[in-house]
């Protein structure tokens, strides 16, 4: 990457303990073999999270211990 290239990401949180992306934002520049230029300016901005239904409850005693 050349000199000015950056990314940055802001996260929010879900849950207890779990956090999401919210905003990312990436400027780069970069030359390839001396030869091509990449230039990449993106935003991505993420929303409407929902939290995932377990199939299985979790519960202490929901596994067997190998004997």
């Amino acid at each position: 990457m050349l000199r000015g290239s950056h990314i940055t990401m802001e996260q929010m949180r879900a849950d207890e303990g779990i956090w999401v992306p919210e905003h990312v934002e990436v400027r780069a520049a970069a030359r390839i073999f001396f030869v091509k230029s990449l230039v990449i300016d993106r935003i991505l901005t993420y929303s409407e999270y929902r939290l995932a239904e377990a199939a299985v409850p979790v519960t202490p005693d929901n596994g067997q211990r190998l004997r």
